[in-house]
């Protein structure tokens, strides 16, 4: 496999992308206005995804039109339960993953002490934004020509907002960001200050 890779030519490697670590979070969540019904649902999915270790694909929806509630997640999806260690855990059921797309996976994070803490930002997202059980869990109010819309949060809309303001702060751009879900992900959360050491590689941790 080495050898194979050392073969491969330039022109077909993936580019290495800048670590996630909880510094460059909080950074992007400085970028985003939480009294902004878009900024506000986008620094709950960022949050969730980066401390469930979730796909980001997985959280948000391809198209507006795409969003169906008994494939993507909503408030139905979400509850409180207990680590092994008897620590509050939320927990999000994902309706449809890439490695269960049948029965789906649950993803867990748990409080954290600072102001990437997933479990304040997605809070305040609920309270502001008020998703309703038939919404995605990320849903958000845009402005139209006829007024008020509610949409439910897309890859695309979740990229653009959250790296709008990056290049003002000389951060590198990055390709937002398959953290990888799965059973283990909350064995993550407890145990490694997350990318704070790791390499990631098509989206997946390799090495810590």
């Amino acid at each position: 496999m080495a050898g194979a890779e050392r073969l491969q030519p330039d022109k077909s490697r993936q580019k290495k992308r800048q670590p996630f670590t909880v510094s460059y979070i909080s950074k992007i969540l400085a970028d985003l206005n939480p009294a902004d019904s878009l900024d506000a649902a986008c620094r709950a999915c960022l949050t969730t995804s980066f401390y469930c270790v979730a796909r980001l694909g997985e959280l948000t929806v391809p198209t507006i039109k795409d969003f169906r509630a008994e494939d993507h997640v909503t408030t139905a999806n979400v509850k409180t339960g207990q680590d092994r260690n008897g620590f509050t855990t939320q927990i999000i059921h994902v309706p449809h993953t890439k490695s269960n797309p049948l029965e789906g996976e649950d993803i867990y994070f748990s409080k954290q002490l600072d102001s990437t803490d997933p479990d304040s930002v997605l809070n305040h997202h609920l309270q502001f934004n008020m998703p309703s059980p038939h919404e995605h869990l990320f849903t958000y109010s845009s402005k139209s020509s006829k007024g008020s819309v509610r949409k439910p949060l897309t890859k695309s809309t979740f990229v653009a907002a959250s790296t709008k303001r990056q290049s003002d702060k000389a951060l590198n751009f990055f390709k937002v960001m398959e953290f990888g879900s799965g059973q283990h992900s909350n064995i993550y959360c407890e145990v490694f200050p997350l990318m704070q050491s790791g390499f990631w590689g098509d989206g997946k941790v390799t090495h810590f």
